[in-house]
């Protein structure tokens, strides 16, 4: 999931509103409290659950970008874009695919429910330490609608870590219903960070 930085109030408010859906029971597992507190104690170990979320998140989003979601204009397919570490080239877009995955493997193919929309790109570690790249963190936009990846699709793109100052090629597929036109693609360095936008038309 993608951290709403425009959520009305603000991040803080948005992670707090998240929160408040985690099981009372998974909270205090997680932030080492044992489950006997009193109601009275309640308010206090929300309180802490809420911050611990926070600074996690501020840290996760501590990397900067040169074009970035609603930050600033998509940028053009050939032109590069940053988030975090990653720096992305969309090469070409495809659409109306029926099947994606490993053309050279059946078995690592997947069929669309609708089609596929594969997005083709290089990704570049612009950091100083490997940096760990993954399909599940980009989203495709279209008619306002926000795709995942399939995961299945794109078991041919190169995911895991990427060295400093290397690059991979990936193929993205995203399953969408027939005659989608997408708009745009969202790519994260990471689950949390802001990401970085490319017009697809």
């Amino acid at each position: 999931m993608a951290l709403n930085r425009n959520y009305p109030g603000g991040i803080t408010r948005y992670l707090r509103m998240c929160c408040e859906r985690v099981p009372v029971a998974l909270m205090f597992r997680l932030i080492g409290v044992r489950a006997s507190v009193d109601g009275s104690q309640m308010k206090i170990v929300r309180h802490a659950f809420v911050a611990a979320v926070l600074a996690l998140a501020l840290i996760g989003c501590g990397g900067s970008s040169t074009v970035s979601g609603s930050q600033a204009a998509a940028a053009a397919i050939g032109s590069e874009v940053r988030d975090g570490k990653f720096a992305f080239v969309v090469n070409h877009v495809e659409t109306g695919k029926p099947v994606a995955g490993d053309p050279s493997n059946e078995y690592l193919q997947s069929k669309a429910k609708g089609e596929f929309v594969i997005v083709h790109l290089k990704v570049t570690n612009i950091g100083d330490k490997a940096q760990g790249f993954f399909v599940a963190n980009q989203k495709l936009i279209a008619g306002g609608k926000t795709f995942e990846a399939d995961a299945m699709a794109s078991l041919s793109a190169s995911q895991g870590d990427i060295n400093p100052g290397l690059s991979t090629n990936v193929s993205i597929a995203f399953d969408v219903p027939v005659g989608t036109v997408p708009d745009a693609i969202e790519l994260h360095d990471s689950m949390l960070s802001g990401g970085a936008k490319v017009n697809l038309k």
